[in-house]
């Protein structure tokens, strides 16, 4: 246990000294304002138009998808090696679901 712990000390601060914000996130025009919480995925760009406020929402990451759960595990001894032939296992997509809410 005290070897887990250490190692995770270990890379938090490593985290936390060498974290730099994205570049493009200093590109955004000034009248827009990130908006994100520690630990969460979803991300917000708003600004204010006369009385109106426009949000641009955003997850960072693709949330978890249960139907990959053990994707590494399931792999042994199927497919096209459990007929004589070499393994060729079936990938995850490679796309994500892509919603902006404005």
């Amino acid at each position: 246990m005290a070897k887990l712990s250490k190692g995770l000390t270990s890379e938090l601060q490593f985290e936390q000294e060498n974290y730099a914000k994205p570049e493009e996130v200093s590109k955004l025009p000034k009248e827009w304002e990130l908006k994100e919480t520690d630990g969460d995925v979803n991300l917000s760009i708003s600004r204010k138009t006369g009385d109106k406020t426009v949000t641009v929402e955003w997850q960072l990451v693709t949330p978890f998808n249960e139907d990959l759960d053990g994707f590494d595990a399931d792999m042994e001894g199927k497919g096209a090696a459990a007929e004589g032939q070499d393994a060729q296992p079936e990938l995850p997509p490679e796309s994500t679901d892509f919603t902006i809410t404005v």
